[in-house]
């Protein structure tokens, strides 16, 4: 029988083998460059378990999938679900994503589970890297819910861009944090300033990342269906080579 038919054996992603086997096997193929951090500060970041990772293992024992959780303070984010392109569509995404979600709410305590994910009306699809409007699907019935943050992806290696146009959004928040149409912005905002410094060295020095603290800067921050990502705020970059393309006539 197909061993997709049972729930597949998720562990975590330790061992320098392991972190070996799951950069070069499954998040390059399935990121592009400027997406990926390179392999010595993920590495790092598994090995000091600042990312805990999870993920399964192929016949041969290389690791055939990897999804990271990073938490700072009360927040979590979910980085890096991948799978090898061979065994994509087995329902393997689903149960990697439950499993991180768990880890974050119920073993590290965190009060949101965010996620960064490309905008259909701007990032396209390819065969490489895949199809945003099926990936927002795919999150969107496990909950996700956007925030309006007009949010991008800092540089998260040197020499490359910032990523623009990402969707910022949560898969789970506490009752403790939630609060009338949105949740409390404070604890993003001091997770999203601590991600740029790591990656970029500073944050709010410039227009796009003072956008980012600006729409933060209040008590709450609005969290819309994913349906309705549309009518969040874009985190367009000037001079970059994605933009949103002009609405169809």
């Amino acid at each position: 029988m197909d061993g997709m038919n049972h729930a597949p054996d998720i562990t975590r992603i330790q061992t320098a083998q392991d972190i070996r086997s799951a950069y070069d096997g499954v998040l390059t193929p399935s990121f592009p460059e400027r997406e990926l951090s390179e392999f010595a500060p993920v590495a790092s970041s598994i090995e000091s378990g600042e990312l805990v990772a999870f993920g399964t293992h192929g016949p041969g024992g290389e690791v055939a999938s990897m999804i990271g959780v990073e938490v700072r303070g009360r927040v979590a984010m979910i980085v890096y679900l991948a799978i090898a392109p061979s065994l994509r569509g087995g329902g393997i995404g689903g149960a990697l994503l439950d499993r991180a979600v768990r880890y974050a709410r119920d073993e590290a305590g965190a009060d949101y589970v965010l996620l960064e994910v490309e905008r259909p009306d701007v990032h396209a699809s390819s065969p490489e890297f895949g199809d945003p409007v099926r990936r927002l699907r795919f999150y969107e019935r496990r909950g996700l819910e956007v925030l309006d943050v007009p949010f991008f992806v800092p540089s998260l290696r040197p020499g490359f861009e910032r990523t623009p146009a990402l969707l910022l959004g949560t898969l789970w928040a506490s009752d403790a944090v939630r609060a009338g149409e949105g949740v409390l912005a404070a604890p993003i905002l001091d997770f999203i300033r601590e991600y740029f410094t790591a990656t970029e060295g500073s944050f709010g020095e410039d227009e796009a990342s003072a956008a980012i603290a600006d729409a933060l800067a209040g008590r709450t921050v609005r969290l819309r269906p994913a349906a309705d990502y549309a009518n969040s705020p874009a985190g367009l970059l000037p001079g970059s080579l994605i933009e949103r393309p002009d609405p169809p006539r």
